[in-house]
């Protein structure tokens, strides 16, 4: 499950992001886009993430204006719904850093488990420029 939140901002920086984000739980990640105007914020868990989503759909402020959605920070584009954030992956998909990635991230992935169908599982931490990613 996706713990990655696409956020469009405008007038905003990554300390501003962090802030508002750290209310609903541990932001992990957080890779800003100047001039895209856009940010992927990844929460420690799937919860964390949901409370973020659900909190800045209530969002205001004068200063900046956010909109969320669910983004893909692992796996495949296409198996992604971003109406529920939720990724169905093939095994066969997956690239040799995404099975190392499973296998080994600190949090998510399958905990070192042999990855198998049906599993459910965190999105892993991936290791950004180390090794092709199905993405």
């Amino acid at each position: 499950m996706d713990e990655s939140l696409l956020t469009y901002w405008f007038r905003s920086s990554e300390e501003a992001l962090r802030s508002i984000f750290a209310v609903y739980g541990v932001v992990q990640t957080c890779i800003v886009n100047v001039d895209k105007r856009h940010a992927f914020v990844k929460m420690l868990t799937r919860r964390e993430a949901q409370l973020a989503r659900d909190g800045m759909e209530r969002y205001r402020s004068p200063e900046m204006q956010l909109r969320t959605r669910w983004g893909v920070g692992f796996g495949p584009r296409d198996c992604s719904d971003y109406q529920t954030g939720i990724s169905v992956i093939p095994i066969e998909r997956l690239t040799d850093a995404d099975r190392k990635w499973m296998l080994t991230a600190d949090y998510g992935g399958t905990g070192g488990k042999p990855i198998e169908s049906g599993q459910v599982v965190e999105e892993p931490d991936i290791e950004i420029g180390a090794g092709v990613s199905s993405k």
